[in-house]
C-alpha cells in the first residue's frame, strides 16, 4: 500500500509539473503592447510597440478608417478619415494570443512621441523621414541629389544630415530648418526657438571622401566626426542636446531627443532617437 501511494505522489507531481513549464512556456510567448488606445489624425502615422519574442500580424476592421502594418515590433498605424477602428494584433506562432487597440481617428495632427532607429549607414544616398508619417519617405540614389516637394522633414548619410530647406529643396519649396538647444530632456523644451538654420552648400565626409553637397550644419552637431583624433575610423560624439526641428510646412514643429549612434550589434551609423510632433 505505501508503494502505491508513493507512486501515486510521484505520478501526480509530474503532472503539476509538466502543468507549471507549461504554464511558463505560455506565458513566454505571450506579448503586450505599449498602447491600447490611440489618437491618430489624418495621413498621421503613431507607433504602438509590441513586447513579445515570437512573429506578429495586424488588422483592422475599417481600412477606410485607418490601415496597419508591423514592421520590427512595431505596429503603425494611419489614420485615413475620421471615424473610429479596432486593430488586431495576432500571435502568428499562437493565434489565441490577441490583443486589440482601440484608434480614434481626428482631423488634426495628434500630438505624438516615437521612438525609431534609422539605417543610415551606405554613405552613398541620403534617407529621408517625415514626423508626420512617422516613417521614411525617399531613399535617394544620389548622395549630391537634391529632392523636391514636402513629404520629408529631415534627411540623414551616414551621420551627415539634411532638413528640408534652403538648397536641400530642388524648387525652394521647403520652410524647415533645426536648432540645437541647451537642454538634455524633451520635457524641458516647452517653447518653439525664434530661429532655425537652414541647409547650405557645403562639405560633406561620407566615405572619407569629399562630397560638396547640401547640408545642414546645426543638425549635423547630433553626432559629429572627430576629424582631428587622428584614429580611424574617427570617433564620433553622441550629442546629449534636444534638437528642435522646422518641417518642411513652415508651420509645424518636432523636438527631437537622440538616445544611440550604433545598433544592437555596434554597427555605426544607425540615429535612433525619440521625437514630440507636433511639437507646439
Amino acid at each position: 500500500m505505501k508503494k502505491i501511494k508513493f507512486y501515486f505522489m510521484v505520478t501526480v507531481m509530474g503532472y503539476l509539473l509538466i502543468g507549471l513549464v507549461t504554464s511558463c512556456s505560455k506565458e513566454e510567448k505571450n506579448f503586450t503592447l505599449s498602447k491600447d488606445n490611440v489618437e491618430v489624425g489624418i495621413n498621421q502615422v503613431v507607433i504602438v510597440e509590441i513586447k513579445g519574442l515570437s512573429t506578429y500580424q495586424a488588422v483592422v476592421d475599417k481600412e477606410d478608417i485607418a490601415t496597419v502594418s508591423v514592421k520590427d515590433n512595431n505596429v503603425m498605424i494611419k489614420g485615413m478619415k475620421k471615424g473610429d477602428a479596432v486593430v488586431k494584433v495576432v500571435d502568428t506562432h499562437n493565434i489565441a494570443f490577441i490583443k486589440e487597440i482601440k484608434v480614434k481617428v481626428l482631423e488634426g495632427a495628434v500630438v505624438t512621441k516615437n521612438t525609431v532607429t534609422l539605417n543610415t549607414s551606405a554613405g552613398d544616398k541620403w534617407v529621408y523621414f517625415s514626423f508626420l508619417k512617422g516613417q521614411v519617405m525617399v531613399n535617394d540614389s544620389s548622395v549630391t541629389g537634391i529632392p523636391e516637394g514636402l513629404e520629408w522633414d529631415i534627411a540623414f548619410c551616414r551621420n551627415f544630415t539634411r532638413t528640408n530647406s534652403g538648397t536641400s529643396n530642388s524648387k525652394g519649396e521647403g520652410k524647415g530648418g533645426a536648432v540645437m538647444t541647451n537642454f538634455k530632456n524633451l520635457d524641458e523644451v516647452t517653447a518653439i526657438p525664434e530661429s532655425f538654420v537652414i541647409d547650405t552648400i557645403g562639405l560633406i565626409l561620407p566615405k572619407m571622401k569629399d562630397i560638396v553637397t547640401s547640408c545642414n550644419e546645426e543638425l549635423y552637431k547630433w553626432a559629429p566626426l572627430d576629424l582631428e583624433s587622428g584614429t580611424m575610423p574617427p570617433p564620433v560624439t553622441l550629442s546629449k542636446n534636444v534638437f528642435v526641428v522646422r518641417c518642411a510646412d513652415g508651420k509645424t514643429y518636432a523636438k527631437i531627443k537622440f538616445l544611440a549612434f550604433t545598433d544592437n550589434e555596434s554597427n555605426r551609423f544607425y540615429p535612433k532617437f525619440e521625437y514630440v510632433y507636433p511639437f507646439k
